[in-house]
């Protein structure tokens, strides 16, 4: 009995794609470094394709099709970064007075709950610094975390346009070996899956 025959046991075959499917997410857990900025740039490559081909087609390198593409995208995503920026100084600005504001509704807040439920202010004040003790203690972790996203963050934004530009410049290789990885009867089918992929995408 052969463990891929469709006569084997119900629980055989349930219990091999049980074990595929642990050994796939396993190995997205590991690479996942890897694989998603993989996955973001093969995003981004499918939204650039159409401008890489249309330079192409104006007689333009590839090499130089994608790099002009990679330096639009790249451009964009710095105008977003910079409005957003903007956005955040200005915010900075406008502190202090949220600052006098935030503290007028604290004290109307605080004579609240003293009303509703008899809290002396020395109570409530006790009760927040036990608080913001219990966070001090757990603001190294945090740290951590901080840290180790922000170092995430930096390499995606290194490898992404190095995955793009190998991903447009190898993409006929690519949807070649689409091709030859199934078997030729199924070739109408891996080009409307490919076509649907790129409309759904953009």
């Amino acid at each position: 009995m052969k463990l891929f025959d469709n006569e084997a046991p119900v629980y055989v075959r349930l219990g091999f794609q049980f074990l595929i499917i642990f050994f796939i997410c396993f190995f997205i857990n590991i690479a996942q470094n890897i694989l998603i900025p993989f996955a973001f740039a093969a995003l981004l490559a499918v939204l650039l394709l159409p401008l890489v081909s249309f330079l192409e087609s104006n007689h333009i390198s590839k090499i130089l099709s994608i790099f002009i593409a990679l330096f639009i995208a790249i451009g964009f995503v710095a105008g977003i970064i910079y409005f957003l920026s903007s956005q955040i100084a200005n915010f900075i600005q406008d502190v202090p007075s949220i600052k006098e504001h935030l503290n007028q509704h604290f004290i109307d807040v605080q004579s609240w709950i003293k009303t509703k439920f008899n809290l002396s202010f020395s109570e409530q004040n006790q009760y927040l610094e036990k608080q913001a003790d219990l966070i001090k203690e757990s603001g190294t972790g945090y740290l951590k975390t901080t840290f180790f996203s922000l170092t995430e963050a930096i390499l995606l934004l290194f490898l992404l346009p190095i995955y793009t530009f190998l991903l447009l410049y190898y993409r006929l290789h690519i949807r070649n070996f689409l091709f030859v990885v199934f078997k030729k009867e199924y070739n109408t089918e891996v080009q409307n899956v490919i076509s649907r992929s790129k409309l759904m995408i953009r």
